[in-house]
């Protein structure tokens, strides 16, 4: 084999693997977006379980009519409030796609529950969230 056909195989297989670097950033692309889609229902089941719960919680008040809430309890623990809530299978329903615990952080407004996407750290363009007024 002379250096010419040697440089033309060489090129060749570089172009081989540059398209399948392209394919695999595409495919991983695609697969992403359907992990965000789902999350997304995901987030909107907590939304509407943790909705419930603020709702039960209102008016509540005890014998000398000082107001109760268990919501202390739920920020407080709120993996297992997720898991309490759902009904999903084999996965931990507190967890994102992504393997990271769905968060609840709560502003002076509104109560915000977060998923970290596809990159795992907060505060990043690739966060999903839904906001609950309080």
């Amino acid at each position: 084999m002379n250096m010419q056909n040697l440089a033309a195989m060489m090129a060749v297989g570089g172009a081989a693997a540059t398209q399948q670097d392209a394919i695999g950033d595409t495919g991983q692309k695609l697969i992403d977006a359907a992990k965000i889609a789902v999350v997304q229902q995901e987030l909107g089941q907590i939304r509407t379980a943790f909705t419930s719960e603020m709702a039960a919680q209102e008016g509540r008040a005890d014998r000398k009519g000082r107001p109760v809430s268990n919501l202390h309890q739920v920020k407080k623990n709120f993996s297992d409030f997720i898991r309490a809530a759902s009904s999903r299978g084999k996965r931990d329903p507190a967890f994102d796609l992504w393997e990271n615990p769905y968060t609840l952080n709560e502003q002076r407004e509104f109560y915000e529950i977060v998923s970290f996407g596809p990159d795992g750290s907060d505060g990043t363009d690739d966060d999903l969230w839904v906001e609950i007024p309080k």
